[in-house]
């Protein structure tokens, strides 16, 4: 399973400006080199600058920063993801079970009701747009999103200084959550 860090405006229905965020990826060295671009998705491999704000946690993380073979998607890269009409959900396999934003319930059938885009609350009978629940940062939403790829769940977090310099360029708060890696391309 491969996992990832996500940035993402604190509200997702927000649109920040892509060019302000990407200056501010690359003024910082996170980013690197293009190496795929399709509608809705540049993805770059990762910059000097990336270790330097994209914090881990434990004594040595063993971090590999280029692929070892075609299709290998197991080393730290970054996508930009969007800008998407709606607020687009990103979650993963061990994605925690979230809560209704009325009466904080758990919404266990999530995965069943997903694809709807809409999730309802067995306890309150609230529906909510999938984005509109707790995922307790372990889903990502956002019509725009920052993806630190190959990043695991409470693994790494985002520098002080990276979350200032993107409120500072977009005027909007950011926020970050885990969870799984974007499908390709």
């Amino acid at each position: 399973m491969h996992g990832s860090l996500y940035l993402t405006p604190r509200d997702p229905q927000q649109l920040p400006d892509p060019v302000a965020v990407s200056d501010v990826l690359a003024a910082l060295q996170i980013q690197g080199a293009l190496l795929s671009e399709a509608p809705e998705k540049q993805v770059r491999a990762a910059g000097e600058g990336f270790t330097r704000h994209v914090i881990y946690a434990g004594c040595s993380p063993h971090l590999r920063f280029e692929p070892e073979r075609p299709h290998d998607r197991a080393f730290c890269h970054v996508a930009l993801l969007g800008p998407y009409p709606e607020p687009e959900v990103f979650t993963g396999e061990n994605t925690v079970i979230p809560r209704c934003p009325r009466c904080r319930g758990r919404l266990s059938d999530w995965q069943k009701q997903f694809h709807g885009g809409k999730l309802s609350c067995g306890n309150c009978g609230h529906t909510s747009a999938a984005w509109e629940v707790d995922w307790r940062q372990h889903a990502a939403s956002g019509r725009y999103l920052i993806e630190l790829r190959n990043v695991f769940p409470a693994e790494a977090s985002p520098s002080d200084q990276l979350m200032g310099a993107l409120q500072q360029a977009t005027g909007m708060q950011w926020t970050s959550a885990w969870s799984g890696m974007s499908p390709e391309p």
